[in-house]
């Protein structure tokens, strides 16, 4: 492993552990317990490192691969084999995926990986499954999208070979949102039913808020490629160029997909079109309901306290959320 592929490895599992544990100063060489992690925080951070990188670890792997360094070793290595490996195109998570009798098709934030959606998952109603659409190219090798129309495409495709016909649910995180609610125009042009979109703290599209004349502020929490410096700047838009097909390190593949992600929700222009949608709100996206209403008429909102990411992430946000959703779910399955 190069010196420049470890360092970014390292910074990516210490941004871990600093949220984690909550301490600002750590080596490369201190080990989570070392640090006054718990045992039920060991638990947190494999599923945490699961959520962020979409790579599974064991406890025993946390415990002999104990430092920061060495973490950030046997991540990488694990995102390597995992790269050149057969890519799925999409991943069935929930409690009791097999018994299922109610699949929601989903679609992660830019840079998201499907485990992202395991806190939501894990609480939902009995009987409903998500089948999240991998985003190509970023756990396995395969082309990047770079256009909404290819990414609709792509998940259309997926989303037939596991449900033929409808009516078909979907849900979006952030930019998953914005692709939810094309993918439910193409199935609906095709002759099928929508029974329900959720739109979970999806900011408008850029150019659509532009066209409409709304505010274009997005949500908070994210750092953009324009916040680093100049040569990071060129090199993350070099990246772009070969993304999917040539792996970054750890951390760097996810930034990377989070920019490509980007471009392509605030390039997208939105055509007015009715769609059953639930909009599901913080304070960093509830100025967007009037463009989202303007686009896609008298849509139900659903406010929730808590920040972007606090709608996925692990903790009272994305459980009180699951139970309300899956309510509304359950309730306009068809």
């Amino acid at each position: 492993m190069s010196a420049r592929t470890r360092q970014a490895a390292t910074e990516a599992v210490l941004e871990v552990w600093r949220e984690l544990l909550g301490v600002d100063t750590i080596g490369v060489e201190d080990t989570f317990t070392d640090l006054g992690g718990t045992s039920l925080q060991i638990v947190e951070l494999r599923d945490r490192l699961e959520q962020r990188f979409g790579l599974r670890l064991t406890v025993a792997d946390l415990a002999t691969a104990a430092t920061v360094a060495e973490l950030a070793e046997r991540l990488e290595r694990q995102g390597r084999r995992a790269f050149t490996g057969r890519a799925p195109v999409t991943t069935r998570i929930g409690r009791d995926s097999t018994n299922a009798t109610t699949t929601v098709f989903c679609l992660p934030g830019s840079g998201g990986s499907p485990w992202s959606f395991v806190p939501l998952a894990g609480r939902l109603p009995d009987g409903i499954v998500l089948e999240v659409i991998c985003q190509r190219g970023l756990e396995h090798r395969g082309p990047a999208h770079y256009r909404m129309r290819s990414l609709v495409r792509y998940a259309v495709r997926a989303i037939r070979s596991v449900q033929p016909r409808g009516p078909y649910l979907l849900l979006g995180h952030s930019m998953g949102g914005v692709a939810a609610l094309e993918i439910a125009e193409r199935l609906r042009r095709d002759g099928e039913d929508i029974a329900l979109v959720v739109l979970l703290d999806a900011p408008l599209p850029l150019a659509t808020a532009r066209m409409l004349g709304e505010p274009t502020r997005a949500p908070g929490g994210a750092v953009t490629a324009r916040s680093g410096s100049l040569p990071h700047r060129i090199d993350l838009y070099a990246a772009m160029l070969t993304a999917g097909l040539v792996r970054r390190p750890l951390g760097r593949q996810q930034e990377l997909f989070y920019e490509i992600g980007l471009r392509v929700q605030n390039r997208h222009r939105l055509r007015p079109r009715p769609c059953p949608v639930l909009a599901v709100v913080t304070d960093q996206t509830a100025h967007h309901v009037p463009g989202w209403r303007r686009v896609l008429g008298d849509i139900a909102v659903m406010p929730v306290d808590g920040g972007h990411m606090d709608v996925v992430r692990d903790g009272p946000v994305s459980w009180r959320l699951a139970e309300r959703i899956g309510a509304e779910i359950l309730r306009r399955r068809g």
